[in-house]
């Protein structure tokens, strides 16, 4: 249970403040998806481990093992939670019920989406045309997913 430097800091007060700052960060600022939660929970451990005495390197890998462990659980848990399915969902009204313009940017072809440029592409991969008025489904990863707007396509 040394100290780190000469400032009175023990090893454990280390992984106290990095488990609060990575906790916090993942409920606050990202959004709950558990990855943070997860390696939160491993610096806790480790606080446990150098609570116990065990030396820095083992500390570390049981900061690393636990961490490890509790992501897979920690993320199906949140996703169970909050009912999110790969991140692909859009409850947002103002997403779902508004038309966008597809437009270019750096060579890219997508949507602005509340001030935000997103590449996007229909259900079948196939890339929009630049004027084209489309709705949003959904997002994978960063692409918008889109529909062409049947009231204002080539066909209406």
């Amino acid at each position: 249970m040394g100290m780190a430097g000469g400032w009175g800091i023990a090893a454990w007060h280390v992984w106290l403040l990095l488990a609060l700052a990575l906790g916090i960060t993942d409920l606050v600022i990202v959004g709950v998806s558990g990855v943070l939660l997860a390696l939160a929970a491993g610096a806790l451990f480790a606080m446990a481990a150098a609570l116990l005495g065990f030396s820095f390197l083992t500390q570390l890998l049981v900061a690393a093992f636990s961490g490890l462990a509790m992501m897979p659980i920690l993320v199906w848990l949140f996703r169970r939670i909050t009912g999110r399915q790969n991140g692909t969902t859009v409850a947002d009204s103002r997403l779902t019920d508004e038309r966008f313009q597809v437009v270019e940017e750096r060579g890219k072809t997508g949507i602005r989406v509340l001030g935000d440029f997103f590449p996007a592409t229909d259900a079948d991969g196939e890339v929009p045309a630049p004027g084209d008025t489309v709705r949003l489904l959904r997002f994978r990863g960063i692409t918008a997913v889109i529909e062409r707007d049947p009231d204002t396509g080539p066909d209406a």
